[in-house]
C-alpha cells in the first residue's frame, strides 16, 4: 500500500497553486498531490499556513474569475450590433 505523502510547506504551496489555477477540483488535486480529501480536509483544519494559503488562492482564482468575466461581458457587448425596433399592433373597430 503506497504511503500517502507526509506534509511540507512544498506540498502545501503545489496544492494552493492548482487551486488557485481554477482547472481542477479538490478530488483532482488531491489525486494529483497523493493525497485523499480526507487529509485534504484535515491539513485546511489542522494546519494553520495550509488553510491561509488555501484561503489566498481561493480568493485570487475568485479575483481573476471576476476580471475574465468583466473582460468577455466588455467583447460580448463591443461586438454585438443591434437595431431596436417597436411592434404597435392596432385592433379594428369594423373588422
Amino acid at each position: 500500500m503506497p504511503r500517502k505523502p507526509k506534509y511540507s510547506e512544498k506540498l502545501a504551496k503545489y496544492i494552493a497553486a492548482l487551486v488557485e489555477d481554477g482547472q481542477h477540483t479538490i478530488s483532482e488535486i488531491c489525486s494529483l498531490s497523493g493525497i485523499t480529501k480526507v487529509t485534504f480536509y484535515e491539513w485546511k483544519r489542522t494546519k494553520p499556513y495550509f488553510s491561509h494559503i488555501l484561503t489566498r488562492a481561493e480568493e485570487k482564482k475568485s479575483e481573476i474569475l471576476v476580471v475574465e468575466a468583466k473582460r468577455s461581458l466588455v467583447k460580448l457587448l463591443r461586438g454585438i450590433d443591434f437595431t431596436e425596433t417597436e411592434t404597435v399592433v392596432k385592433t379594428l373597430k369594423n373588422g
